[in-house]
């Protein structure tokens, strides 16, 4: 699983963070759910985590697989590449009030 982390800058005197896990597809039902089980859901020191799955025109059940494991989902409306797509979700976590950013991989192919 690809894992990549950003914390906001600039914060001063939080002692609890929000963490937004955010999760690129892209034709994704068949491993979708799994890395979104996976993510959990309290950690200590941390407020509140919240999964954002970034759907890029998926033509597949992705977005119905998501939303029941407890995903919000960012729908762009067509393929728009796995940049926008990363960007995307940076966006969505901010307006959220994320503080902690995770990036993880949708369909598992580099696991270790």
């Amino acid at each position: 699983m690809v894992l990549s982390i950003a914390i906001r800058t600039g914060i001063v005197g939080l002692t609890r963070r929000t963490l937004a896990v955010q999760v690129p597809c892209l034709n994704e039902e068949a491993t979708l759910a799994q890395p979104i089980k996976r993510i959990p859901r309290t950690i200590a020191g941390i407020a509140g985590i919240e999964v954002i799955v970034v759907d890029d025109g998926s033509a597949d059940g992705s977005v119905q697989i998501a939303r029941p494991a407890g995903a919000v989902v960012v729908e762009l409306p067509r393929h728009r590449g796995l940049a926008r797509a990363f960007c995307t979700g940076v966006q969505a976590a901010l307006q959220r009030g994320a503080d902690i950013l995770v990036n993880v991989d949708a369909d598992l192919s580099l696991r270790r």
